[in-house]
């Protein structure tokens, strides 16, 4: 009877029961074992990591497929300045030899010192829409951030607060923004369900010239305008670039140096960003705000490039550049990144007045609406100076943390 069952008095095919038995388990959702494996930083296994984001995403209309290459040089230890003052690993979650979810978790050495705290950060997440999955990849995380002596893992960030951060937690029916996340809805629920509470949130602005610039602003821009006598001056792209990079860089650090999260970037980390971002900016939305010759502010605004980079599905070539190129001659959207001042002009109605430089410049390329963002919640006087410029909040973005230690 070794091929046969005796139920009731009948002999039943022991195959039979063997197989209702696996459709029972398969009804009932259990499934084959999950196992993470770690992803080596080579060239085959960290593109394989990258593509995982097309298997989540790529049935989202909203979903903006990053370019590969850009990834690829983020994720290279060889060419991104990141790691040579911190460390990262990536691991993906895979079922029956399938990738069905992958994260990066690493210490940031540099922010940690910065900001006297001992915490391990996760990025890149995307799993399938199953709990164990999410769990599992988690559990590592917060083993490997706890193996390195860290006490809270927090995230996400792809791979600091200066790269593309945080969850899209609302406003999930529009295109993001260019260097802004997007995600599927169900992936707050998954991490919270990992036992992560909510860190911080952050807001995006939706704005159009053409409804908010009101005559009261304008009065007040041309009293700054005669009562200042601020000068603008664009961005170098020629031979003072990296200069101006710097100098960007050091203003940015001063007005942000109190906020959440916030660390500088080291010299070699602003001259690897910057050459990403020279071919991309446009000096009349990006410029200096000086005052008696001294500089004051800065101000970066980008056109929208998602809109032409959304063609290429994240591969220049063979013809992803030729769209890209063709698409952003026809861009109608910008976003407004950074509008900061040095302590002295913070309240000096400064922003004021660049937001309508900007907000003219910019109708001169025909773009009359766009991004103000990200604002962080507690960040009250540029919450409400956003709002006060029209700003209509649209997306909210959110940073998850739980104690590993």
């Amino acid at each position: 009877m070794s091929n046969q069952l005796v139920k009731g008095g009948r002999k039943t095919d022991s195959h039979l029961t063997i197989c209702f038995y696996y459709i029972f388990l398969i009804a009932e959702g259990v499934s084959s074992a999950v196992k993470i494996k770690k992803i080596p930083f080579q060239k085959s296994p960290v593109k394989r990591f990258i593509l995982f984001a097309w298997d989540i995403n790529q049935k989202d209309t909203h979903w903006v497929p990053p370019l590969i290459s850009d990834q690829q040089k983020l994720l290279n230890p060889m060419r991104n300045p990141f790691f040579q003052h911190s460390e990262a690993e990536l691991w993906g979650a895979y079922q029956e030899g399938k990738m069905v979810g992958r994260i990066a978790v690493g210490v940031n050495h540099h922010s940690n010192q910065f900001r006297n705290e001992k915490v391990a950060f996760f990025g890149f997440f995307e799993a399938i829409h199953n709990q164990e999955v999410a769990d599992l990849l988690f559990q590592k995380a917060a083993e490997w951030g706890k193996n390195k002596g860290m006490e809270i893992l927090r995230g996400p960030f792809n791979l600091t607060i200066n790269d593309e951060a945080g969850l899209l937690v609302d406003g999930f029916n529009t295109d993001p923004f260019i260097m802004m996340t997007h995600n599927p809805r169900y992936y707050p629920e998954l991490i919270e369900k990992s036992g992560f509470s909510k860190a911080m949130d952050a807001y995006a602005y939706y704005t159009d010239a053409r409804k908010h610039l009101s005559a009261p602003l304008l009065q007040m821009a041309k009293y700054i305008e005669t009562t200042l006598h601020p000068k603008i001056r664009p961005f170098d792209t020629g031979k003072h670039f990296l200069k101006d990079a710097h100098t960007a860089m050091d203003m940015i650090n001063e007005s942000l140096a109190r906020n959440w999260a916030a660390a500088p970037l080291t010299d070699k980390e602003i001259e690897f960003k910057a050459k990403d971002l020279k071919a991309a900016l446009v000096p009349d939305l990006c410029f200096f705000v000086e005052i008696q010759g001294k500089t004051v502010g800065f101000s970066l605004t980008l056109p929208n490039y998602n809109e032409a980079i959304k063609k290429a599905n994240g591969r220049l070539f063979p013809f992803g550049l030729f769209k890209i190129l063709y698409y952003a001659r026809k861009i109608k959207t910008a976003r407004t990144i950074q509008l900061g001042m040095i302590k002295e002009y913070q309240k000096s109605g400064l922003g004021t007045y660049c937001y309508v430089e900007i907000t003219k410049r910019a109708a001169q390329r025909g773009i009359h609406s766009g991004e103000m963002s990200w604002i962080l919640e507690n960040n009250k006087a540029m919450v409400n100076a956003a709002e006060l410029l029209g700003g209509k909040r649209y997306k909210t973005y959110r940073w998850y943390e739980k104690r590993i230690n």
